[in-house]
């Protein structure tokens, strides 16, 4: 059996790519429970000169994938997939150890990653550490009723400040990739000329920042989930997280947030969650 694992850079083509695959794109992350959405957040990272996807291929054909997306001193492991039939021979490490070592080659001191359960034994034998629980909350729509306050303004697109605000509390530089979000539909709150709160959803991610929780969450939570159904991605034990165990929502099983050297996150009440990738 030849085993390879190549690289592609930021301009990787889905397409292309699924029909040389064992199977096609879409059934090949459906192991994973990848909604349609992701395939809209891998076309978002393509654009982005920070992301490097890999492949692994047995007897020349592609049966792996695996993403790095570089900040610069922080990183993130995404798309970690390895088709069923072919677990089990160190695939999915090597494809793992192949994305640490391009984030190293970009600066990266921090490299962080979501994992389920079983994903989890496998990085922290990489020497990753456990530093957070994701929790996500289902909502049906109709749950979360209209903000009634007029103050939050409509916005189309990010900018500097938002990117600001998200590095204040995330303690990453993301504001290169976030500036590549396509228009789409988010809120904002500034008093004087301070940036206060915002929340903004796009190729089935969301990102929602606040400068305080007080008197806030209520509004922010509306704006997300009005009208919608979906689920809200939290950390345990942050602002968000805590008010929507208050309404008495349902949690799912989440991911573990687990760190390669240390966690950029500077404050973890701080981080008050974001959208899942069924929110579009």
């Amino acid at each position: 059996m030849e085993v390879s694992i190549q690289k592609l850079m930021a301009e990787f083509n889905i397409e292309p790519l699924s029909a040389h695959m064992e199977t096609k794109f879409r059934d090949f992350l459906g192991e994973y429970d990848f909604a349609p959405a992701d395939e809209r957040i891998f076309r978002w990272y393509r654009g982005f000169k920070g992301t490097t996807m890999f492949f692994s291929a047995v007897d020349g054909k592609i049966v792996g994938t695996g993403m790095s997306v570089s900040f610069g001193r922080s990183g993130w492991i995404g798309a970690i997939c390895v088709h069923s039939k072919f677990r089990g021979i160190g695939l999915g490490k090597a494809l793992t150890q192949c994305t640490v070592d391009r984030l190293k080659s970009q600066g990266a001191v921090s490299i962080l990653l979501r994992a389920s359960e079983d994903g989890a034994r496998l990085y922290r034998k990489m020497g990753f550490l456990d530093t957070a629980i994701y929790e996500n909350f289902l909502v049906e729509s109709g749950d979360i009723k209209p903000s009634l306050r007029t103050d939050f303004l409509e916005i189309n697109h990010l900018s500097e400040r938002h990117f600001s605000m998200d590095a204040k509390f995330s303690g990453e530089e993301r504001g290169s990739a976030l500036s590549l979000l396509p228009e789409s539909k988010g809120y904002e709150l500034i008093h004087g000329e301070e940036l206060e709160a915002f929340v903004y959803s796009s190729v089935g991610e969301g990102i929602v920042g606040m400068s305080r929780h007080e008197g806030y969450l209520p509004d922010i939570v509306s704006k997300i989930m009005s009208g919608r159904a979906g689920k809200i991605r939290t950390l345990k034990g942050t602002a968000l997280n805590r008010y929507m165990h208050e309404l008495g929502f349902e949690t799912n099983d989440g991911a573990r947030r687990m760190a390669l050297g240390p966690d950029p996150l500077i404050n973890k009440n701080g981080v008050i969650g974001t959208l899942s990738s069924s929110i579009g």
